[in-house]
């Protein structure tokens, strides 16, 4: 902290959807302009899931029907389910099963929770059924989920709105649906990825930064970007219009009201690296109790040091 510019009271934050305002806040002030965001659906080869006799009226909306459909999906090489290992796509089931890192004002750790443990314990289970695998321990092993499911390996994955134009382009001829994720004991849940304009705090052309942004942050420019890279409009007005736009996308744009931010408290950064590693490991035996005893205990000693 302190490396960038303050100027979120230069923009209306009420432009902006409330979770990425939250995301961006610290000390109860807007740090910077969300630039865009995208969150984790639901990713399915349609021929797969036609050739296993589903329809729409299979695709899970709980975790029942998630390793219904995943368990039904794996035959052979082809595992039913394949995410990314780490707690970009994992912490996902904790955040479904009512968990999460640190408690809604940043102040506590609440990651060793029965919630945060039953999240993980449902990765476990479906891996255990063999209807679930991380990118990592499939055969041959994939670089992340879009791979596996280009490469057949994987018949639905995780990922957000980035992996359409992958697909498009290493994968043309493979044929998908997107889906919200199915939701948790705790309901629907997903994971929000998204960064925001910097300005240096040492800039002496602050002033000038400013109106940059409030200039890229306007629908017409977002919406540019969303049509040359795929990311979606932080904005209230700019994503209603991305939604009609992009019908197709409407499952990772609709996260965007109730998905849940990355950790943004100082010191953080190697706390969640760590958990991240040992997250690769539940495939493989890892305790997932063990795990989140330590990410409670690394997190709480982070947010001692401030």
């Amino acid at each position: 902290m302190g490396n960038l510019y303050a100027y979120g009271d230069q923009v209306k934050s009420s432009n902006f959807l409330p979770s990425l305002v939250k995301t961006f806040t610290y000390k109860n002030t807007l740090q910077c302009a969300p630039k865009d965001y995208s969150t984790l659906a639901l990713a399915i080869n349609t021929d797969m899931w036609t050739a296993a006799g589903l329809t729409d009226a299979d695709i899970p909306t709980d975790w029942a029907g998630l390793e219904k459909v995943a368990k039904k999906l794996t035959k052979g090489k082809v595992t039913g389910l394949v995410i990314g290992n780490d707690i970009n796509r994992g912490d996902v089931f904790m955040k479904q099963a009512g968990g999460w890192v640190v408690s809604a004002d940043g102040k506590t750790m609440t990651a060793d929770s029965p919630q945060n443990l039953a999240g993980l314990m449902e990765i476990k289970k479906m891996m255990a059924a063999g209807s679930m695998k991380f990118n990592t321990d499939t055969k041959p092993a994939a670089g992340w989920g879009g791979e596996a499911l280009g490469k057949g390996i994987g018949a639905m994955t995780i990922e957000g709105n980035w992996l359409r134009g992958s697909l498009t382009k290493d994968y043309p001829n493979l044929k998908t649906k997107i889906v919200s994720l199915p939701a948790g004991p705790a309901g629907k849940a997903t994971l929000m990825f998204s960064n925001c304009w910097g300005i240096a705090a040492k800039s002496t052309h602050q002033k000038q930064a400013v109106d940059l942004v409030k200039f890229l942050i306007t629908v017409d420019q977002q919406l540019a970007f969303a049509k040359a890279f795929g990311p979606m409009p932080s904005t209230v007005e700019g994503i209603a219009k991305f939604k009609a736009r992009y019908p197709q996308d409407a499952a990772v744009a609709a996260g965007g009201d109730y998905g849940q931010g990355p950790v943004n408290l100082p010191g953080f950064d190697p706390v969640m690296s760590a958990f991240s590693s040992k997250m690769a490991t539940l495939g493989k035996g890892g305790d997932a109790k063990a795990m989140l005893a330590d990410l409670q205990k690394n997190g709480t000693a982070a947010i001692a040091a401030g």
